[in-house]
């Protein structure tokens, strides 16, 4: 089984005795982790992953990512309620890079560097692209991308390097 655990084993074809298809317990958790990681220090992992398992569980044929995902942020909204006032966390709040920005001052950018950035990214060839979507995106693990591409993981890492290097090329040249 590669996909990970799913909820009671089995691969995405099993259905549990209600009908209902399988949770990829694996999946939910890596990505209850990674929303974990960019939150505050008052948030517990265990809270996230909690509220991201039910969400999932709850959830209709294919939504379990979308789903665990809203449940998150519902609950992060109800627990922040008291600090704003409608009580709702905008997801450009929520992603925020934890070594440049300490404050929970929300982080936007300019439609100028916007444009610039959707330039670059042009330029990115098709395996790039995969590789800088996969990790920064999608959240897989460099394992994860080399598997899907045929590669060695050390191949990824240089793709990926690559990458981000003719981005911050072309972010500065533009």
């Amino acid at each position: 089984m590669a996909s990970g655990l799913l909820v009671g084993g089995g691969d995405r074809s099993d259905r549990n005795g209600y009908g209902r298809p399988l949770v990829n317990i694996e999946g939910i958790k890596k990505l209850a982790y990674w929303t974990w990681r960019r939150l505050p220090v008052q948030f517990e992992l265990s809270d996230i992953t909690s509220v991201a398992m039910v969400g999932a569980l709850q959830a209709g044929d294919g939504l379990e990512k979308i789903a665990a995902k809203r449940a998150i942020i519902d609950h992060l909204r109800k627990e922040n309620q008291g600090s704003r006032s409608n009580g709702k966390i905008s997801l450009t709040t929520l992603w925020w890079n934890r070594q440049e920005h300490q404050s929970c001052e929300p982080y936007y950018i300019s439609e100028e560097t916007r444009l610039r950035l959707i330039r670059a990214v042009d330029t990115l060839s098709t395996q790039e692209m995969a590789v800088i979507n996969g990790l920064f995106w999608e959240e897989k693990t460099s394992r994860e991308i080399a598997r899907e591409l045929g590669k060695d993981e050390s191949r990824v890492s240089q793709i990926k390097h690559a990458a981000l290097a003719k981005l911050r090329y072309e972010m500065e040249a533009a």
